[in-house]
């Protein structure tokens, strides 16, 4: 929760978003009074849900019988809780009253490949040197590349990774998320050497407040 957090007010803000207010519970909460008057208060009538499905379940649950659920309500949440699970356990003559107002988002970085930077990505993934190149009798030849101690970098245990020189990459070949593990590399990497240069701990905190705080 507090990751998607950080992640929807950073583009939030950058469009000008207003909030009226924000909310965090703990994840055995199970009285959201205090929450739904504070709501009431302020007029709010969008909700943007960051929350696993077992909270979720609850949380809709009791602030129906509150009175926040009303007509012209509306409630956002992400792909966490777009499951049948979510209203199952829910009372069958309220389930449609509670559920009226919501719409979840499912991430699709598929079609960011359609994009500028997407097509930008797929022409620098070509434009790599080859991990395996075909010798002149057909033989696959796998890149000797070390990192700074000496271990190889593409062959492991007789395998060797990459692609060859013959493979031309597209789009559909590129599973949805090689991108974005790319990034999260790289953004490991800069905060680690960022850290390692200031003399700071690396570990998970200290990594997890840099990327939070800085634009890479």
């Amino acid at each position: 929760g507090e990751d998607c957090f950080h992640e929807f007010t950073k583009y939030g803000d950058m469009y000008g978003m207003e909030y009226l207010s924000i909310h965090a519970f703990p994840t055995s909460t199970t009285d959201f009074r205090s929450t739904v008057d504070k709501i009431n208060d302020v007029g709010s009538t969008i909700f943007v849900l960051l929350m696993d499905l077992s909270f979720a379940k609850r949380f809709l649950s009791s602030v129906y019988y509150l009175g926040m659920l009303k007509t012209g309500t509306q409630l956002l949440g992400t792909s966490a809780i777009a499951t049948p699970s979510l209203w199952s356990d829910f009372n069958k003559d309220d389930v449609r009253h509670i559920m009226k107002g919501l719409i979840t988002v499912q991430n699709s970085p598929k079609l960011f490949y359609e994009l500028p930077q997407g097509k930008n990505f797929v022409s620098l993934i070509n434009h790599l040197p080859p991990t395996i190149t075909i010798g002149p009798e057909g033989n696959e030849i796998c890149s000797n590349a070390t990192d700074s101690v000496g271990t190889a970098l593409y062959y492991f245990e007789g395998i060797c990774v990459g692609y060859s020189d013959l493979l031309s990459i597209t789009a559909d070949q590129i599973d949805p998320k090689t991108m974005m593990t790319y990034e999260a590399v790289f953004a490991y990497a800069k905060a680690a050497d960022q850290l390692i240069k200031s003399n700071v701990d690396v570990n998970g905190i200290n990594i997890h407040s840099y990327l939070a705080n800085s634009t890479i």
